[in-house]
C-alpha cells in the first residue's frame, strides 16, 4: 500500500478526498474494502513522464509503488481516454481508476486533464 505524505482536498460538492504522495509525479487516493470478499479500488493522479512509465509495463508500476494491499495476477483490460483539445502537453496530469478484483486482476480506465497552475 502507498504511503507517505497525506493530504487533503476539499472537492466538488464538499467532499473531502484524500491524496497520498508516493514519489515526485504520483499521488494515489485508496478506498479500503470493508472486508476481504470486497475489491480494492485506487485513484491515481499522475504527471506526464508517470503515466509514460505505467503504460510501459502497468503491472510492474503498480507493483512497484505498492498500490494495492493484496497479490496482483495481471491486467485484465486497459482503455485509456486522451483529451485531444489538450494536444500534445507534458503539463497534462492523468487520472487513473484502477479496480483490484478477488481474482487478483486489475482494470484500469486512464483519463488525461489539463494541469492546474
Amino acid at each position: 500500500m502507498a504511503t507517505a505524505t497525506t493530504t487533503a482536498v476539499m472537492g466538488p460538492q464538499s467532499l473531502l478526498t484524500y491524496w497520498t504522495m508516493v514519489t515526485n509525479g504520483i499521488e494515489v487516493s485508496n478506498i479500503r474494502p470493508a472486508s476481504r470478499t470486497e475489491p480494492e479500488i485506487a485513484m491515481l493522479r499522475l504527471s506526464t513522464e508517470a503515466y509514460k512509465e505505467l503504460k510501459s509495463d502497468p503491472l510492474l508500476f503498480l507493483h512497484k509503488y505498492n498500490i494495492f494491499e493484496r497479490p496482483l495476477n495481471g491486467i485484465r483490460s486497459f482503455s485509456e481516454k486522451p483529451e485531444r483539445r489538450l494536444g500534445a502537453s507534458e503539463k497534462s496530469v492523468w487520472y487513473l481508476n484502477a479496480s483490484h478484483n478477488l481474482y487478483c486482476d486489475v482494470d484500469l480506465f486512464a483519463f488525461e486533464s489539463p494541469a492546474v497552475e
